[in-house]
């Protein structure tokens, strides 16, 4: 036979091979479809539901095909590593908590087995039986060798699957689960139209119906609750939201109402039973529904308010102070909701603003959490934090007039000041509405701002209501102290207040959060002090361009001894040595020779609102009275005894390993130069100069360097005075307006020039 007779021959060949296992492949689904469809309802009649749930489980069969198995995101992309999400079977089988490529399926999608990264709980699931397994470490690996003979959807016993491999049965599965998994199978459990493992499903205790407020005696309505539950929760983006966080409709005398109210709801009766007042959801915006303020009297009907506050343009909100769960022997906390005769009092709470920990910044967000704020300083400059207060205001929501705003302070010398809305914001960013203010009868010119700050009871800082902060903004508040108005000017438009905590040792004060200029993005690092930003002038022009930041700064206002209130300094004076993690700017004062060192600016090296008091400060400024300038510096500082200059430390480099590197630096005014050594070392205190040399120690040594017995805060060291005859030197050059510098911080001289507060009368 020729050569082209045997190529035809296996052509011919593999054709009827190909068809041959197409007709066994089309037989074999076809037995499997119909394997499905008889075995698939017999799990759901032995599936145990709750019985609190019992008229709202569906026990549907399972009506899909093998690889139906969707994992849907909820982290973000791009961050580093797998995002979390659930997996949603088109069968209704749910698992809320899965990592993206920490999950596996079988190849014919009955299997679903998830691993135990990031701490959660391995599992094997099997979706015919709809039971599931708990998984150790090992036994996950183990789970996972055997993943390939997993039984099939429908395979006869002992028969070989498409891959090559015996697949086991059903029951030689189960035999070999019970040798090797430690946990018994669990039955999923059924939840309206999902199937959840049960370890997954919410403690009972929140199937229970709250406790509802005692009504009056004449309640014009009786109350009661049931579970609301949405009609799928397939088709919700958090299924577990349902589940977890329980919605309980409101019934009048049997009558279902549009509201539903969490498991702890917030209701109050009026005195007289003819209006109640609660804080729910409308159940019409499903899970997009959000919790605001409703009202139900004889007299009108149900009204209610969406929001918490009239719309304004600038970087503020309010929320409902709702009470947390106490220690039943604990003090009552002030409730939400109340009524005053006719009118609820809603209790609200002024959100708390935060800046990045920068001497001034670009990052502005605003928080309702509890964080903590500077009280006072140790007298090595560290910081003292406390709790940061919180402003109380109330709306006062009068039933016949629902569409009016008025609001009361906590009371001011006794009386609250009453606010009254009277003019919408402006559609500008930043612009803020307009209120009508009065106190004890006492109408105040002009209009204001709502935001306030009472301090002590016994003053309140208001802010006047003007052009927004980028367009000039209002560059003072007033100070009413129930008798007259006293107005302190600020450097920046006034953007934000918020109060300080309070300390004996000092006077009352407040925070103003004012706008100082702008900032190109491109030019800024995060990493660095804001004294390296080509800060602009706070203008409409520049800070209206796309790509440049508005730069905040924190001033204290604070009360003197002879009871006036004033704008502080940014700076405390200060005769001690200043530790490397001490916190603000600082003065030292009386130094030998009459030189005097300012130290400002600078951020730790955690630059967010979560630094550690521990963490060393740099990239600050050091400036002497006489005009000589070191950049890039720390606030330890120590004097020459002979008034010959300073010693200043600089974080060159910090080390996982080993000490970090760090630049000690002798600032000579008298010289015009700076020298500088090298250290290792983990936290070195400057100690003292005397004339033996400068002395430091070393606050935190690595475990690895400290010799076995040897306590690493006892170790000092001594910086003899002829180690500084090998040290490098720079010379400083004069600048502008008399400021003597290094070559390298010259550039940097616009952005000292420009502080308002030097600490000496004959300023630069």
């Amino acid at each position: 036979m020729s050569l082209l007779g045997w190529l035809l021959l296996a052509a011919l060949g593999v054709w009827l091979l190909w068809w041959s296992r197409r007709a066994f492949g089309l037989l074999k689904a076809g037995k499997r479809e119909a394997g499905q469809a008889a075995s698939a309802a017999a799990p759901a009649a032995a599936t145990k539901r709750p019985s609190s749930l019992q008229h709202h489980l569906a026990a549907a069969a399972p009506e899909v095909g093998p690889r139906d198995v969707e994992f849907r995101a909820q982290g973000e992309r791009g961050m580093g590593g797998p995002v979390y999400g659930d997996l949603l079977c088109a069968d209704g089988i749910y698992l809320p908590h899965v990592w993206e490529d920490h999950f596996h399926t079988s190849f014919d999608g009955r299997w679903i087995r998830t691993s135990s990264h990031a701490g959660q709980v391995a599992r094997l699931v099997d979706r015919k039986t709809r039971r599931c397994w708990l998984l150790s470490h090992d036994e996950a690996a183990v789970v996972t060798a055997e993943y390939g003979r997993l039984p099939r959807w429908n395979l006869a016993e002992g028969a070989a699957a498409e891959d090559g491999q015996n697949a086991l049965s059903d029951e030689d599965f189960d035999s070999w689960l019970g040798e090797h998994v430690s946990n018994s199978a669990q039955e999923l459990v059924a939840a309206l139209d999902l199937w959840i493992p049960p370890d997954c499903m919410p403690d009972a205790s929140r199937m229970l119906p709250p406790t509802l407020p005692q009504p009056p005696r004449d309640a014009a309505v009786k109350l009661s609750l049931q579970r609301h539950l949405p009609p799928s929760l397939r088709t919700l983006r958090h299924p577990m939201q349902a589940l977890e966080a329980p919605v309980w409709q409101l019934y009048f005398d049997d009558a279902a109402q549009p509201w539903g109210v969490p498991h702890q709801p917030c209701i109050q009766w009026r005195g007289d039973g003819q209006a109640l007042a609660l804080m729910g959801m409308l159940l019409s915006e499903g899970e997009d529904g959000r919790e605001q303020l409703a009202v139900w009297s004889q007299t009108y009907g149900w009204q209610h308010w969406s929001g918490n506050m009239p719309e304004d343009r600038k970087p503020w909100s309010l929320m409902v102070d709702m009470p947390e769960p106490q220690d039943p022997d604990a003090p009552a906390a002030p409730a939400a909701l109340e009524w005053d005769g006719e009118v609820l009092v809603q209790r609200m709470l002024i959100d708390t603003p935060e800046l990045e920990r920068l001497h001034d910044g670009r990052s502005l967000s605003c928080t309702v959490s509890d964080i903590e704020n500077a009280v006072a300083h140790t007298r090595d400059g560290r910081v003292l934090l406390r709790p940061q207060p919180r402003t109380p205001l109330f709306w006062r929501r009068e039933l016949k007039h629902p569409e009016r705003w008025r609001a009361h302070s906590v009371p001011v010398a006794g009386t609250a000041l009453e606010w009254t809305l009277t003019e919408a914001a402006a559609d500008v960013h930043g612009a803020t509405a307009g209120y009508q203010l009065q106190w004890a009868g006492q109408k105040f010119p002009n209009t204001w701002e709502l935001e306030h700050v009472v301090v002590r009871g016994r003053w309140a800082v208001l802010l006047p209501s003007g052009a927004v902060p980028r367009h000039g903004g209002v560059r003072y508040v007033q100070i009413w102290d129930g008798e007259q108005l006293q107005r302190v000017d600020l450097p920046g438009a006034v953007v934000r207040l918020r109060p300080t905590p309070s300390d004996a040792r000092h006077g009352a004060r407040v925070q103003a959060l004012v706008l100082v200029g702008c900032v190109p993005d491109k030019l800024v690092e995060a990493c660095t002090g804001t004294w390296r930003w080509p800060v602009q002038e706070a203008s409409p022009g520049p800070l209206g361009q796309i790509d440049n930041s508005a730069v905040y700064e924190w001033r204290d206002i604070a009360q003197d001894e002879h009871g006036f209130w004033r704008l502080q300094p940014r700076w405390r004076e200060t005769h001690q040595v200043q530790h490397p993690c001490a916190d603000g700017d600082y003065v030292w004062r009386f130094a030998p020779g009459g030189d005097e060192l300012w130290w400002w600016g600078g951020i730790h090296q955690g630059a967010n609102n979560y630094w550690s008091p521990e963490e060393p400060r740099i990239q600050g400024v050091s400036v002497t009275s006489g005009g000589a300038v070191l950049c890039g510096t720390g606030p330890c500082a120590v004097p020459q005894p002979e008034g010959k200059g300073w010693a200043v430390l600089e974080l060159a480099a910090r080390s996982n390993d080993d000490a970090h590197h760090w630049l000690l630096h002798w600032l000579r005014p008298d010289a015009r130069e700076v020298r500088t050594l090298e250290l290792r070392a983990g936290m070195p205190l400057l100690l003292g100069w005397d004339a033996s040399g400068l002395h430091w120690r070393d606050g935190d040594r690595p475990r690895t360097q400290v010799a076995e017995g040897e306590a690493a805060a006892a170790t000092r060291h001594t910086v003899a005075g002829n180690a500084w005859d090998q040290a490098k030197v720079e010379r400083l050059t004069e600048g502008a307006r008399g400021l003597w510098m290094r070559k390298q911080d010259q550039r940097y001289t616009q952005v000292l020039l420009q502080r308002d507060d030097w600490p000496w009368e004959n300023s630069h």
